[in-house]
């Protein structure tokens, strides 16, 4: 037989992880006299740890006589899955300076993605004053190493706790 192979771009899945099928590399692969009997790649599963990464995989068909041939391509693994953005309501007591600040964990309620190495949290507001007493609508954005991301938002409800002083 000729194997002829393709380079073939895989996505990983929710679980963080992908599959190859070797007829997915196949890219043509014959056998004038017996007809093809099997195709296998020598690997077949990946997962986040190969994100980003060309892998060379080799792709071995296999004639109804028993003879076989090779090639060898490239797989890219790509993570096109975006992160589950989770938010929770809080409140926040200005301090005596009149000044409350939040940091993304604060917000953040468990946000999860397939591939959990890199994610990073950041806020569309942090600091708080007393013109912002009540209730404030916060962004949460969640993003993952392959810069995927997603949002949520929360309500940040900012109190004045601090009694005034006479001077």
């Amino acid at each position: 037989p000729v194997a002829i192979c393709q380079p073939v771009i895989l996505a990983l899945d929710a679980n963080g992880s992908a599959f190859l099928n070797a007829t997915d590399m196949d890219a043509g692969s014959f056998d004038t006299e017996s007809g093809i009997a099997s195709y296998s790649v020598d690997i077949n599963t990946f997962s986040c740890s190969d994100e980003g990464q060309l892998i060379p995989v080799t792709l071995t068909v296999t004639d109804n006589a028993g003879n076989s041939s090779s090639c060898t391509d490239f797989i890219l693994i790509q993570d096109q899955q975006m992160p589950t953005a989770s938010c929770r309501n809080i409140t926040v007591a200005l301090n005596a300076n009149g000044e409350a600040t939040i940091t993304p964990a604060d917000i953040d309620n468990g946000s999860t993605d397939n591939c959990p190495s890199g994610l990073s949290l950041s806020l569309s507001n942090d600091r708080f004053d007393c013109s912002m007493i009540g209730t404030q609508t916060v962004t949460l954005t969640v993003t993952d190493g392959s810069l995927n991301s997603s949002v949520c938002s929360a309500n940040v409800t900012v109190v004045d706790n601090t009694p005034p002083q006479i001077t």
